[in-house]
């Protein structure tokens, strides 16, 4: 559930859940998935879309071997109170 998923995101200091409707979600954290190694850029190479409660990535361009996959995590339950360590040129500062 996103409470459950809350309640782990507080306690972890590595975070890999992505919520998929308003009531549920995914954590990762156990997975061997891309989703599990997927990073945020504020210039990423893929998206990531939610559809019919599945999670799904796209490339934006050719990503080559042993390149991070990275996406942009858009809006979080941060609420721009975590700061953006992508380093992109036009990074937003803020998740």
């Amino acid at each position: 559930s996103v409470g459950e998923a809350r309640l782990r995101a507080r306690r972890s200091q590595r975070i890999m859940i992505v919520e998929v409707s308003t009531k549920r979600a995914i954590d990762a954290s156990r997975s061997t998935d891309a989703l599990r190694f997927t990073n945020h850029s504020c210039a990423p190479n893929a998206t990531m879309r939610i559809r019919s409660g599945r999670i799904e990535l796209y490339a934006m361009r050719d990503i080559a071997p042993g390149e991070e996959l990275t996406v942009n995590y858009g809006q979080t339950h941060h609420e721009g109170r975590l700061a953006c360590r992508c380093g992109a040129a036009r990074c937003s500062g803020r998740l």
